[in-house]
């Protein structure tokens, strides 16, 4: 074994014998206090732990299964004992954890359990052997994802479903300082009694380990953890449950013994810290620490909607920009929605002369679809504009619209900054939702953020948003604005899912694989538009490279222009 196996090997096969001590003196981390783990499964899961929440999502018994990192073997023990698995392979590379479930399995007699010491960095797999494969609190220790999940998409059979639960936080945990504050913020909470840790020592601060830690005692640890969902994405359709912990994960390492179940007193404090947590990560400043995780095949590209050519030359002559690559792939987009009668509403925060709002309006001809646009008509922050020449401008939009879709519904248009309409507002303008949204107001960082988070707040299933002016190098803001509305909402609300002419398609996040599949399926349009012909060539390279573009955990497309 390469040395670094061994170390992880040996480290593993002593914590999981410091595990096997009774009672509290074994709860080393948070999940093993009973209220934090009820509390936990209260909000995320409906009550279920992860692996009854799972089983209820499946047709039936597992008939064969795969066990990444299996440890000592409680796991897998007991899902055969619940009937959960007919079969399970399991592997670990923790020698003595292995000798252990062996001569367990000797003693009961389990023919149906297998277990293996095997690297999951290493093992190559048999072809569709499995129908579930999964891991709990492993994938973290795995550093190459890459061939991991590419042996376990082999493995996989069709239909079958990998399962995590796991830590996706920051690799060899590299806390931010927001999120480190709220940490020690939470742990100040609790009284100096509670914050003994095993070997007697107070816990008074939790610091940022230096990544030289983790390589001289585990170097498995969180190897890639913040890469796990990304490189997953790559072979798999995948669905992510957030599941807490931000603060309790480190706040109550190795002092989680000290709470008993049964004190009402020790239980508020618990209380405390979860109520810490979750408004730690409404505000942003502490993001989900773990997630379970559920993956399938990926979806084969579904055959490109035939569409008729885009007559782009009646939107030229109206001031503002539109890039042909993303008004085409606005286009396409409406195609995907129609078949589904998911065409419901469209809406555009920023509409200057209506340019954009003219083309959306165009394409939900013929459905009912309400237009709805909302713009303050100012070009200047701050600037003081006549009430009367914002009206002037209002009406010449609304013209430009009413002109170049004159078989939609009359477009309603809101004189107002974006900040000042209440939602209440909008929904009311398209009592069915909206199902498409385009984000083009202000372009300074505070304004993207806020905008993202209220047109959050009105995506369904179906709706797709582009946000203009992406990777612009003259709006720097819209960027920032991004990455402040993705670090306080991860993996929740919105996913991008492409890119084309400075506009970034994104969509509700459990749509994401589906909408990915869609836009890969147009590379096999032979009579798409040149650009869509250069984005094939393109993808070709990165294919070759193994390398998939992604933005804030989410795999995206990202076309080339013409």
């Amino acid at each position: 074994m390469p040395a670094d196996t061994v170390k992880t090997s040996e480290f593993w096969t002593a914590c999981l014998e410091e595990r096997q001590a009774p009672g509290r003196a074994a709860w080393m981390y948070a999940i093993d206090h009973p209220r934090l783990r009820a509390g936990l499964y209260d909000t995320y899961l409906g009550g279920l732990d992860p692996f009854s929440w799972m089983r209820a999502r499946m047709a039936g018994p597992a008939r064969h299964a795969l066990e990444i990192g299996c440890g000592g073997g409680d796991l897998a023990f007991g899902l055969i004992e619940a009937g959960t698995c007919e079969r399970i392979d399991a592997f670990d590379i923790a020698e003595g954890a292995i000798a252990a479930a062996q001569a367990r399995v000797r003693d009961l007699g389990l023919p149906t359990l297998r277990f293996h010491l095997v690297d999951g960095n290493r093992w190559v797999m048999s072809r569709s052997q499995y129908d579930f494969v999964y891991a709990s609190h492993a994938l973290h220790h795995i550093e190459n994802l890459e061939h991991l999940f590419a042996q376990a998409a082999e493995t996989l059979q069709p239909g079958g479903v990998l399962f995590a639960s796991d830590y996706i936080g920051p690799s060899r945990m590299q806390y931010a300082d927001a999120h480190l504050a709220a940490m020690n913020a939470a742990l100040a909470t609790l009284p100096e009694a509670k914050r003994l840790d095993r070997f007697g020592m107070l816990k008074h601060v939790i610091e940022r380990r230096p990544v030289e830690l983790y390589l001289r005692h585990d170097p498995s640890e969180a190897a890639r953890s913040a890469e796990i969902i990304p490189v997953m994405r790559r072979f798999f359709d995948v669905e992510v449950v957030p599941m807490g912990m931000s603060l309790s994960f480190e706040v109550l390492l190795d002092i989680a013994h000290n709470f008993d179940p049964d004190d009402d007193g020790d239980n508020a404090l618990i209380d405390g810290i979860m109520r810490l947590e979750r408004e730690a990560e409404r505000t942003g400043e502490a993001e989900p620490l773990f997630a379970c995780l559920v993956a399938r095949h990926k979806a084969a590209p579904p055959t490109p909607v035939a569409v008729p050519p885009l007559d782009l030359d009646a939107f030229r002559g109206i001031e503002g920009w539109m890039a042909d690559e993303a008004a085409d792939l606005t286009s396409r987009l409406f195609q995907w929605q129609r078949p589904m009668q998911a065409v419901t509403g469209v809406l555009e925060l920023g509409v200057f002369k209506g340019r954009y709002l003219s083309l959306l309006a165009s394409l939900a001809q013929g459905t009912g679809a309400p237009v709805v646009g909302v713009d303050a008509f100012t070009s200047r922050v701050g600037e003081q504009i006549p009430q009367a020449d914002r009206d002037y401008a209002r009406d010449v939009a609304l013209a430009t619209v009413a002109a170049l879709a004159p078989g939609g519904e009359p477009p309603t248009l809101l004189v107002a900054f974006t900040a000042d309409v209440d939602l209440r507002t909008l929904r009311g303008l398209s009592p069915g939702g909206y199902s498409f949204i385009s984000v083009d107001a202000g372009h300074l960082a505070a304004d993207v953020q806020a905008d993202l988070a209220m047109v959050g707040q009105l995506v369904t299933e179906h709706t797709i948003i582009a946000a203009d002016d992406v990777f612009n190098p003259q709006t720097p803001g819209v960027m920032e604005g991004l990455c402040r509305y993705f670090g306080a909402h991860p993996r929740t609300v919105l996913a991008p899912f492409a890119w084309a002419g400075n506009k970034l398609f994104l969509c509700h996040w459990e749509t994401h694989a589906t909408l990915l599949a869609y836009v890969h399926g147009l590379l096999h349009d032979p009579a798409a538009p040149p650009y869509v012909a250069k984005s094939r060539a393109a993808y070709a390279h990165n294919q070759r490279l193994a390398f998939a573009p992604s933005l804030f955990g989410y795999e995206m497309f990202a076309f080339e222009w013409m």
